[in-house]
């Protein structure tokens, strides 16, 4: 298989976790149901550093799964010499895009119950809004994509971005993506990038946006596939509905990135000719086993 048929867009990053021995609740201060301060102090127990970043989530699993990619994203110097870099091309998969000094980083705190607390900081990831896909890869290559998935960048590069594709590539199939960034999205260029994509997925919080954005009128083409952790998954186009239940998993270690790599086993099995119930059920085995590894990625690959 070709890595030229699936393209994976979105962050590289490297994740800092922390294991907060509470619940994150217990330091807010509550009054008439509203936070009246926010001056919060944690104790952690651990930090660790891992691989992460949406688009090396994602390239990681469908590396698992023999699935090769062409990434495009933005790293720095420590991408290489960290190790990521051999990681990803030992998979098969290439990465465009531009490079500087230091890669992002995602700080993250997990409390008792897995709420988490997320500070992300873009580093090189910043200037991704200053380039263009054709800047990195021809406009041939563009055009033979099969499947493209577009993460969060900024909303910005992300439209910027997924717009480009479309005037290359008309047949790919498009899988939108904007996850916790659409907080930020300007609703006219979330309903433009709509009308470039095949699927939208997000999880049960996002959706809640995703819906007021579309005002109760969604694409008859589109696809809808929202997450709901270990309650499953819901599948809906136009007016068939289907559930796809969780796969159940012994202990559940850290939930960072799970839903990368149900994205990646969605993608390993619509490009593999598996149909959209099949391939939303490995996306389920896939997130089942990165919630036992104690980052997003299993750390054997180093």
């Amino acid at each position: 298989m070709s890595a030229g048929k699936i393209l994976v867009y979105g962050s590289i990053a490297f994740d800092v976790l922390f294991q907060v021995t509470q619940d994150f609740r217990e330091a807010l201060h509550v009054s008439d149901n509203k936070i009246t301060d926010f001056n919060a102090t944690y104790v952690s127990n651990k930090k660790q550093e891992y691989r992460g970043g949406t688009a090396g989530n994602m390239a990681y699993w469908l590396g698992e799964l023999n699935t090769p990619a062409t990434i495009f994203s933005s790293v720095g110097q420590d991408f290489t010499h960290k190790g990521y870099r051999k990681v990803l091309e030992d998979f098969g998969h290439t990465l465009h895009g531009p490079q500087g000094d230091y890669t992002a980083h995602c700080y993250q705190a997990s409390d008792t119950i897995h709420q988490q607390l997320v500070i992300w900081q873009p580093n090189q990831y910043e200037n991704i809004e200053d380039t263009t896909l054709s800047d990195h890869l021809s406009v041939e290559v563009l055009s033979n994509f099969e499947m493209a998935i577009f993460s969060p960048g900024t909303p910005d590069s992300t439209t910027q971005h997924l717009t480009e594709f479309r005037t290359h590539n008309k047949t790919a199939t498009v899988i939108l993506d904007p996850s916790q960034n659409i907080t930020r999205w300007d609703r006219d260029d979330f309903l433009n990038c709509l009308t470039h994509s095949n699927i939208l997925i997000g999880n049960e919080s996002e959706f809640g946006f995703y819906r007021k954005m579309m005002s109760g009128r969604i694409p008859e083409h589109l696809h809808l596939i929202q997450t709901f952790g270990e309650k499953g998954v819901i599948w809906q186009q136009r007016d068939e509905i289907k559930n796809i239940p969780a796969q159940s998993v012994d202990t559940v270690v850290e939930t960072t990135g799970a839903g990368d790599a149900f994205r990646a086993g969605l993608i390993s099995g619509l490009i593999n000719g598996k149909n959209f119930e099949e391939s939303l059920q490995l996306g389920a085995q896939i997130g089942a086993e990165a919630v036992q590894c104690p980052g997003a990625q299993r750390e054997s690959r180093n």
